[in-house]
């Protein structure tokens, strides 16, 4: 009877503590950042070589996908019109006009961080709360042009690191979330 008693008084006094050490590593797991960084570039024919030209301090937005359904849509507006058949001349205005729209758009949409990137064109978003997928966004004019450059992260995990390059030669239309 003694021991019954005293198996169960540990099994009381210590699985509560145990469930309590489990909850707090969930919550701990939980609430460590992620980090996305990458690099901006424009790759270029000089001459015979190819060069990758950095974008140099410039503003990049971290943006969860509610806070980037504006832009989606314009992403999404081009990529409709661009699998008309017969419809190229449409297709370069509507999604010319949207990377003029996204130049402007983008600066003024809430963003969970903005940076800058370095004269490398490196930039960096530490402390992303995990747990959500983000567009990488980067709006600026260059040499008069629009140019527009969109990442899309996985679902980022507690304390995972992820690396979005970005490049003015890849379409501003290809980072789709919903995969179309």
């Amino acid at each position: 009877m003694r021991k019954s008693i005293t198996w169960v008084s540990y099994f009381l006094l210590f699985t509560p503590s145990c469930w309590c050490l489990e909850q707090a590593k969930a919550q701990t797991e939980t609430r460590t950042p992620a980090a996305v960084e990458g690099r901006l570039t424009v790759i270029e024919g000089v001459g015979r070589s190819v060069e990758a030209r950095p974008f140099r301090n410039v503003t990049v937005y971290l943006l969860d996908l509610d806070q980037s359904k504006p832009l989606q849509q314009l992403q999404h507006k081009c990529r409709l019109e661009t699998a008309k058949p017969g419809n190229d001349f449409v297709a370069v205005d509507v999604c010319l006009g949207g990377l003029s729209e996204a130049v402007k758009l983008v600066p003024t949409l809430s963003a969970t961080a903005r940076v800058q990137s370095d004269r490398d064109g490196v930039y960096k978003f530490e402390s992303v709360p995990p747990g959500r997928r983000y567009q990488v966004v980067c709006v600026l004019m260059d040499e008069g042009d629009p140019v527009v450059l969109v990442g899309l992260t996985p679902k980022l995990k507690p304390g995972q690191r992820v690396t979005i390059d970005l490049r003015e030669n890849d379409p501003w239309t290809d980072a789709d979330p919903a995969g179309r």
